[in-house]
């Protein structure tokens, strides 16, 4: 049974801790608090595996002690299935290490409002998951689950939904595997590493300070550079840093307006601002220049479902057989 409220509880019980991120009083009163927010968002995480059925027993067993899961593998548990967004993710290791740069003695007033992002985002997909959840066990079929936590769990990688014989999962894997592996390998052809292009890319989106400063140095050297732009514009919305990766988007649609990748980073900036009918014309756009990405379908159809378009159930219907699965395979049956 899936329980929100008490996976949630640690954002409960240290209220009046969290409270200080909008009314600390000194420095030292906002280290407390990032120190208060950067905890409670990995137990409410470690919490979250503990009940995901989904997960193998041997992670469950231990998913409360720090000691024998730690936090480096905790995120990736937990994005794997699919229990949290990407966008989430990058956001839990970055408060991590706000929280630590703040216990040294580096406190910036940046840093209460990027903490209160987290835990608004922690507590909105843990509250759409647990609506999803339910709507499984009540009958409900895998689209109105996706529906509900539409905008909290497709950033960049779609979900990979189980059908109930397994097989087209393991494929969809397996090709999913094969386009990292290609990704990387063409990182290595284009910029050879070392390069400050190879290094951010490969620091994305697990290290994000590192990625910011390798791309922020391309453009200090090649100020036009569309694809730095792109990192950089996903780096700042996963930072919950609204203006800037919206000037960098915009910057980088200038230079290349038919570019599929940027017009689809617009469309989950304006997801992310609930803006749901301008996503819309971004994943459109990017859809019509890259029709072959399955992503692109992906966010064309989960933003006309959270605009409340009809249009959605017409894309869907003429969409790639693999991006149909996503919407109307049965949901996981907790097995594996």
């Amino acid at each position: 049974m899936f329980d929100s409220a008490r996976i949630l509880e640690p954002l409960d019980e240290e209220r009046d801790k969290l409270e200080r991120l909008d009314a600390y009083r000194s420095p030292a009163e906002l280290r407390v608090a990032l120190a208060a927010a950067a905890a409670v968002v990995e137990q409410t995480l470690r919490r979250l595996l503990r009940q995901d059925a989904t997960a193998p027993d041997e992670l469950r067993l231990i998913a409360l002690s720090a000691e024998q899961l730690p936090y480096d593998r905790l995120i990736p548990a937990l994005t794997k299935s699919n229990r949290i967004s990407l966008a989430l993710a990058g956001e839990a290791h970055e408060l991590r290490r706000t929280a630590e740069r703040a216990a040294s003695g580096d406190v910036r007033a940046a840093d209460a409002d990027a903490a209160c992002a987290v835990l608004d985002r922690l507590r909105r997909e843990i509250v759409a998951l647990s609506a999803a959840e339910s709507t499984s066990q009540t009958g409900g079929t895998a689209a109105s689950g996706i529906g509900t936590a539409s905008r909290l769990d497709w950033q960049e990688e779609p979900a990979v939904v189980k059908p109930p014989d397994g097989r087209p999962e393991r494929r969809r894997l397996w090709l999913y595997a094969a386009a990292a592996v290609v990704l990387v390998l063409a990182v290595w052809v284009v910029w050879p590493r070392g390069s400050p292009m190879a290094a951010g890319i490969e620091a994305f989106p697990d290290r994000l300070g590192v990625a910011e400063r390798e791309f922020l140095t391309v453009l200090g050297d090649e100020p036009e550079n569309v694809t730095a732009r792109l990192y950089l514009g996903r780096i700042y919305r996963l930072q919950a840093r609204y203006e800037e990766a919206a000037e960098m988007l915009r910057l980088a649609a200038d230079a290349a307006p038919a570019d599929a990748d940027v017009r689809r980073e617009l469309g989950y900036l304006f997801l992310d601002l609930d803006r749901p009918t301008s996503a819309v014309e971004q994943f459109r756009r990017a859809q019509q220049a890259d029709p072959e990405n399955d992503l692109n379908w992906i966010g064309l159809i989960r933003a006309l479902r959270i605009a409340g378009d009809p249009e959605a159930d017409v894309v869907l219907s003429r969409a790639p057989a693999d991006v149909r699965a996503v919407f109307l395979s049965n949901p996981p049956s907790g097995t594996d």
